[in-house]
């Protein structure tokens, strides 16, 4: 399996995340015609993360010299920049990103998601985490199939670059959908931005691999229902947080982590959900999901650990489909196995075990997770 140094905690590294903190979602606003566009049915049977190093990483570094539009979105209703289409009516658009070696080129650039068909697109958005998380948190509770199709999605595209099921997801879906993929591809990118230039995944910036795992952790939290909830937040599993952004008189303050703020005490705390996910620096001036990784990783693993006992042939079919004799924590195991440059560029006649073995398993936290919940709960009583 991979060597890369995995980067645990987000006191060191900080990240920062080209996506805006608010969200713009442009309705029915016609795209330009794009010199660079890919249709992911040319690509099939193949990782994404090849499609994403042989293709859109050169593509996105040749045109980031072409740009002139001033802002984002008109880069997109120009064509500026590189078009990822997944299918006939949902696609990605790639704007103002600089090129390998330009200065903070991984701070650069904007992805944008598109639901509809042209020649004006019905749903156009600059997604934030916040409104990913958003949505897709009320998302994840709906019914099993809608939900099912969902990941099997992901899986597919992330597996074989397939995007076939998108097709069998309701208007809701193709959005989220289109949102995370769209984020994937930048926080790609960036990953790539740390390494020798040529498509290979540097030790830093690693946010394609937060990425993943909270949204398969999102399955989980929509099967825990409304009464016994819980996430890990500063180490602690637990039903409350603080606010991203609090406002103390005339001060911004982020007090994720931050024990020693002393105006921390007078702030109320409010129920989870998926957006505590992402959270901001102690500075308010960058923000990310990497900086929960020591959260995200606990929950992923309190998961794993349950599911041994709960759901043990679930857990030992995906051991196997990951190749891994032992597995701690499952979501990690999957992110390393697909975010990594020892990934072969094609998972070949493995490729459709390797999706299906996750989907169970996936399913299955959602099936499990109240049980899970309360036996978590109950253990930190001890």
């Amino acid at each position: 399996m991979k060597s890369r140094t995995k980067v645990l905690a987000s006191a060191f590294f900080i990240i920062f995340t080209a996506q805006t903190t608010v969200a713009k979602v442009y309705r029915n606003i016609v795209v330009g015609k794009y010199e660079k566009s890919y249709h992911l049915d040319d690509y099939k049977n193949q990782t994404f993360l090849n499609f994403v190093r042989s293709e859109i990483f050169p593509a996105l570094n040749q045109q980031a010299g072409k740009q002139k539009a001033y802002d984002h979105i008109t880069g997109v209703t120009r064509g500026e920049g590189v078009e990822v289409r997944l299918t006939d009516d949902v696609s990605t658009y790639h704007v103002k990103y600089k090129a390998y070696g330009q200065d903070k080129a991984e701070r650069s650039g904007r992805s944008f998601s598109g639901v509809g068909l042209g020649p004006k697109v019905a749903y156009v958005a600059d997604a934030s985490y916040k409104h990913y998380l958003t949505t897709l948190d009320k998302y994840v509770k709906g019914p099993e199939p809608e939900v099912r199709n969902f990941y099997k999605a992901v899986l597919e595209i992330i597996v074989k670059s397939d995007a076939s099921t998108v097709k069998l997801l309701s208007r809701e879906g193709k959005e989220v959908l289109a949102d995370f993929v769209a984020v994937y591809i930048a926080e790609q990118y960036r990953h790539m931005m740390s390494g020798n230039g040529q498509g290979s995944l540097g030790q830093n910036h690693n946010w394609d691999d937060a990425h993943l795992q909270v949204t398969l952790l999102a399955v989980f939290h929509g099967g825990q229902g409304y009464s016994q909830r819980g996430m890990f937040y500063e180490g602690q599993f637990t039903t409350s947080v603080y606010n991203q952004l609090n406002k103390v008189n005339t001060a911004n303050l982020c007090v994720y982590k931050g024990y020693d703020i002393s105006e921390r005490q007078q702030l109320k705390k409010r129920p989870f959900n998926l957006t505590d996910y992402w959270q901001f620096n102690r500075a308010c001036e960058r923000s990310g999901v990497n900086l929960t990784r020591r959260d995200f990783i606990a929950m992923g693993t309190n998961i794993t650990s349950r599911m041994n006992t709960m759901y043990p042939q679930v857990t030992k079919n995906l051991s196997n489909a990951l190749n891994l004799k032992y597995m701690r924590n499952a979501f990690d195991s999957i992110a390393d196995f697909f975010i990594s440059n020892m990934a072969p560029a094609s998972y070949g006649q493995d490729a459709d075990i390797i999706t299906e073995a996750i989907l169970e398993f996936l399913i299955h936290t959602k099936y499990g997770a109240q049980q899970i919940t309360t036996e978590i709960i109950d253990s930190q009583k001890k």
